[in-house]
């Protein structure tokens, strides 16, 4: 949104949540990105829009890439990690490997080198080291907790 006071939100437990904002304060994003959203690229996909739609660039862009699930507790199957090499040609960097196919996926990591292949400064994409599976008192999980556990909330909005 170019709306100033409007925020924009993202619900996670364990998802990216990635807010993007104009240096120069005239829009704003937010975005979920699971790992099937990270493997559609939902970062650069914002990115575009954003530029397109009110007339940006993306290296005037910063993010947040807000707390998620760490590849400390982030264990997935062929089908996860198949996904990301498919598109992805650099993402065993953010892959440790496991056994019976599996691995440890470094969803967060993944999703700053999106937004830096989008056009961002690296230096202007933040990302939040912190796993949510890890830290009970301060994060929802749904890895940890199941179907039933809360959601957190990120939120952006341009000045009032």
């Amino acid at each position: 949104t170019d709306v100033h006071g409007v925020a924009l939100t993202v619900l996670t437990a364990d998802c990216v949540p990635i807010l993007i904002a104009d240096v120069s304060g005239r829009a704003v994003a937010a975005v979920h990105a699971g790992w099937r959203g990270t493997a559609l690229e939902i970062g650069k996909k914002a990115v575009r829009v954003m530029t397109d739609a009110f007339d940006l660039v993306p290296g005037d862009l910063a993010a947040a890439v807000g707390p998620a699930i760490g590849p400390c507790c982030y264990r997935v199957g062929p089908e996860v990690l198949g996904a990301m090499r498919s598109v992805f040609s650099w993402a065993d960097s953010y892959i440790e490997r496991g056994t019976d196919g599996h691995g440890h996926l470094d969803l967060q990591g993944i999703n700053r080198e999106v937004l830096v292949d989008a056009g961002l400064d690296r230096d202007r994409v933040e990302v939040v080291s912190r796993c949510t599976a890890c830290d009970e008192e301060l994060f929802y999980s749904y890895r940890r907790d199941g179907d039933g556990t809360g959601r957190m909330l990120s939120a952006i909005v341009l000045n009032i």
